[in-house]
């Protein structure tokens, strides 16, 4: 590599350096950078709640742990025959959010 293309490359670099700081600075005067992080720390937090993995077995805090079991059973295999793969997986998650729930709260939850 010569001096000129080093040169060259040097000059590219600070341009694109300039554009991306003009870039960022338009970004955050229209809130774009903002809506950007948000939306990453939307989608960061996607971890199921225990209401909702209560929802999708139908249960309340009142119901027994066989008949959570049975619950999660039931549509698991319902799904891993006739549904799909990702309601099988949120039905998966769903019992796992209700082990950790029950777990922090003492309870023993029979595997």
């Amino acid at each position: 590599m010569t001096t000129i293309d080093l040169g060259v490359s040097c000059v590219r670099a600070s341009m694109l350096c300039k554009f991306i700081l003009v870039f960022v600075a338009d970004a955050n005067k229209t809130g774009v950078a903002q809506e950007t992080l948000q939306n990453a720390i939307r989608r960061g937090s996607k971890v199921m709640t225990e209401q909702e993995a209560r929802q999708i077995f139908g249960v309340t805090e009142e119901t027994a742990w066989e008949d959570v079991l049975k619950k999660y059973d039931t549509l698991f295999e319902r799904n891993s025959t006739n549904g799909s793969f990702y309601l099988q997986s949120k039905v998966h998650r769903a019992k796992e959010c209700l082990e950790a729930a029950c777990r922090d709260i003492g309870q023993t939850t029979p595997s």
